[in-house]
């Protein structure tokens, strides 16, 4: 018992070390700066993290090759990015909300006004 549980987590470390050696890879960025041997930890909205045997860097999709950028699935908002995006979204949705009660009133005090001139 004692001898196949180390064998089944003996193996599992193997497995472990192979596949983690296996999903390392070599980047270059558009500067001409090379991470060697790194691993992708996460993918973000404007970048990825890296791991490197120096820690860990974030590195955004615009200091990347386009075939980069493919791979994980970027999309450029025209230079405008995500957070542009949103203000943008913010600030039209304000804009409808502090006109909007006035349009209501405005059509308010129209059809009080058709109400007074019908009933004379």
């Amino acid at each position: 018992m004692k001898n196949s549980l180390l064998r089944a987590v003996g193996l599992m470390l193997l497995t472990f070390c192979v596949t983690s050696a296996a999903l390392a890879e070599d980047l270059k960025a558009l500067n001409g700066k090379e991470f060697k041997n790194v691993s992708v930890i996460r993918v973000e909205l404007d970048g990825i993290m890296l791991r490197t045997r120096f820690g860990i860097w974030k590195v955004y999709f615009v200091e990347l090759p386009k075939d980069v950028q493919k791979r994980f699935h970027y999309v450029d908002a025209g230079g405008i990015g995500i957070l542009g995006l949103t203000w943008l979204a913010f600030v039209i949705i304000g804009t409808v909300w502090l006109i909007f009660p006035f349009v209501v009133w405005a059509k308010l005090n129209l059809i009080i006004e058709n109400t007074r001139n019908t009933k004379l």
